[in-house]
């Protein structure tokens, strides 16, 4: 039963610690949403200027400088706009913010339709635009903090079962090899060393009983 205990063991470790390096990114801004028509999301003309990201993968990163009262900064480098194109409208999606909490930033997440002049908002949309905003929340004695660029990356996966990420197979390939190793490598080598343990001990017990003859 040693055996099973420590490859079980083992596996439950390894797994916790494959979620931990992949979820595990700082400070994160999550945005899900579905590419049908919705009424109750805001409609804008469409835009050309923005940064373009398509499923099921896409992901880039910015540097963006956070907006302060007490600054005045141009809203082209505390504003970010993406155009989100090529969506299905029977696929659910995820974007998302990934930042390093050693930055003390507040992301805003505005997500907004295509209006469509022809026929109006009962027609299904397959492209969104999301415009990206940060505000400073920290508090420095340093000059100039308030307006330091901030680094971050920006993904968008398309969203299986409502939870299930586009690169969720990384996750379920590390733990097939965790498993392989375990069960082709790892557990026949503690079968041979228990048995090893096991025949020295007998070894030992016979030759114990000899002396004692």
């Amino acid at each position: 039963m040693r055996p099973k205990i420590c490859l079980g063991s083992f596996l439950l470790l390894s797994i916790v610690l494959l979620l931990c390096v992949e979820l595990v990114q700082g400070n994160t801004e999550k945005l899900m949403f579905s590419a049908s028509w919705d009424d109750q999301v805001e409609c804008i003309n469409d835009r050309q200027d923005g940064h373009v990201l398509n499923p099921p993968y896409s992901t880039t990163q910015r540097v963006i400088i956070p907006h302060s009262p007490n600054t005045t900064i141009t809203p082209s480098l505390s504003q970010h706009w993406y155009i989100l194109d090529e969506l299905r409208t029977d696929m659910n999606y995820e974007l998302r913010i990934s930042y390093p909490a050693t930055s003390p930033t507040d992301f805003k997440l505005t997500l907004y339709q295509v209006c469509h002049k022809d026929n109006g908002n009962d027609n299904k949309n397959e492209r969104r635009i999301v415009l990206v905003e940060a505000d400073y929340a920290g508090v420095s004695n340093i000059p100039g903090m308030e307006s330091a660029p901030v680094k971050y990356d920006i993904v968008l996966e398309n969203l299986y079962l409502g939870f299930l990420f586009y690169q969720v197979y990384k996750i379920a390939a590390a733990v097939a090899v965790v498993l392989l190793l375990g069960q082709f490598i790892i557990l026949p080598k503690v079968q041979r060393i228990i048995t090893q343990a096991s025949m020295d001990s007998k070894n030992n017990n016979d030759h114990l009983k000899h002396k004692e003859e």
